[in-house]
């Protein structure tokens, strides 16, 4: 029988993710070149109780880690012209924030 915890797994780079208000910019010459913005939203609120039981370390690793296996499923599905980062202060959540040429309006259905 396959016994997935026996196979040897990939260890994602785990990084802080930068927030969305200091990757604004970015956003702002991405969507000027390419108008159409999709935006995904990950909520990330049921890491918010690691906090108050662990510390704030804790839940930022794991907030940390929830965005590593974000982006990589997002890279590949994207194209690798996603960015991935996490919400404001105070907002569990990571974001993706695609822009597209106006020619590929199928893309966003």
């Amino acid at each position: 029988m396959h016994d997935p915890e026996k196979e040897p797994r990939e260890e994602l780079p785990v990084v802080a993710l930068p927030r969305l208000g200091e990757q604004l910019i970015g956003v702002l010459d991405r969507f000027d070149a390419h108008p159409l913005l999709g935006v995904v939203a990950v909520d990330a609120s049921a890491l918010g109780f690691l906090e108050e039981a662990h510390g704030g370390g804790v839940r930022a690793q794991a907030l940390a880690r929830l965005g590593a296996i974000v982006r990589s499923v997002a890279d590949p599905f994207f194209g690798g012209d996603a960015i991935v980062v996490a919400g404001e202060m105070g907002r569990l959540e990571i974001v993706i924030v695609v822009c597209r040429e106006a020619s590929d309006g199928a893309f966003f259905r």
